[in-house]
């Protein structure tokens, strides 16, 4: 199982292991059409593939997205057929809904990726008295200021 804390470490997961998840040619990663970034380009003969990632879960908001982004990619490929695919770990219930209710654009797939999973998980840092003098001693010793000396201090923290 690949847990991720970044949606860019799900992409490259996907790009690595494509033929696994798509039937289609991988085109590109980051693919601008005007002022947009679809997160995957792909193609085969007939179809442009737009792929929008998510790191959690597809929303109502993903499918606006993808929807808009299919929008433009029809005035950039007017000879293709175009698509549109949300990929992520999970799918929110509104999406569920939707989909049921047939209320889904016919142009969009909506995907779920198995074995992969958002790491959330934050370590947060309380700085005590003690870390505080220490960062003070840093400050007059070092002959730095207070935000650098936090900065090697952090640094310090990061390395245990």
């Amino acid at each position: 199982m690949l847990s991720f804390a970044k949606e860019a470490e799900l992409r490259n997961h996907i790009i690595e292991n494509f033929d696994t998840y798509f039937d289609f040619e991988f085109v590109q990663s980051e693919f601008r059409i005007n002022k947009s970034r679809i997160d995957i380009l792909g193609q085969d003969k007939e179809t442009v593939y737009l792929i929008e990632i998510k790191r959690d879960a597809i929303n109502l908001q993903t499918i606006e997205q993808l929807s808009g982004y299919i929008e433009l990619a029809k005035q950039n490929f007017p000879s293709k057929k175009i698509k549109g695919i949300a990929i992520a770990p999970n799918i929110a219930n509104e999406v569920y809904k939707d989909l049921y209710q047939n209320k889904i654009p016919q142009e969009i797939e909506i995907k779920a990726i198995d074995n992969v999973e958002y790491n959330h998980k934050t370590q947060a840092l309380m700085l005590d008295e003690k870390m505080i003098k220490e960062i003070k001693r840093k400050c007059i010793d070092e002959d730095t200021t207070f935000q650098d000396a936090v900065k090697i201090a952090l640094k310090e923290w990061l390395k245990k």
